[in-house]
């Protein structure tokens, strides 16, 4: 079981459509200012390890929450509202395929500010961020 495993498992759900060759795992630049473009930015945290165990140490193999940030960038807030329904809908309830693993549907995290839809002034571009996260267990 690696971060990277389960981080392309979940780009492999975004994959394909109109986010064909368009998620990236950080915000495009180009000569120190962000791509007028649009695409979204998967940003997969550290896993929690999680066995119920107090007394044992963590493995590898333990059963890991995964929660991580998809942020839409558009240059348009139509184009922006598009990819956030667009990621939703390839998401949540959608399960990873990681080998050597059981893993459990998608769902959002409940909002603070999730899908709010910013305008970056500076670089003329709207952009929303929404947290998922889903569990990963050892297969049986």
């Amino acid at each position: 079981m690696t971060a990277s495993a389960h981080f392309e498992a979940v780009r492999a759900l975004l994959a394909g459509g109109i986010l064909a060759n368009r998620v990236h795992d950080v915000v495009r630049m180009n000569a120190g200012s962000p791509v007028r473009d649009n695409y979204v930015v998967l940003m997969l945290e550290s896993s929690a390890l999680d066995d119920d165990r107090y007394t044992a140490l963590q493995d590898v193999d333990s059963t890991a929450r995964y929660r991580f940030d998809v942020r839409s960038v558009a240059t348009t807030a139509a184009a922006a509202r598009l990819y956030l329904d667009t990621v939703r809908s390839r998401l949540i309830k959608q399960t990873p395929v990681v080998e050597g693993r059981t893993c459990t549907p998608i769902r959002l995290i409940p909002p603070l500010e999730e899908g709010t839809l910013r305008h970056d002034a500076d670089a003329n571009l709207y952009h929303a961020v929404e947290s998922f996260e889903f569990w990963s267990r050892r297969a049986a």
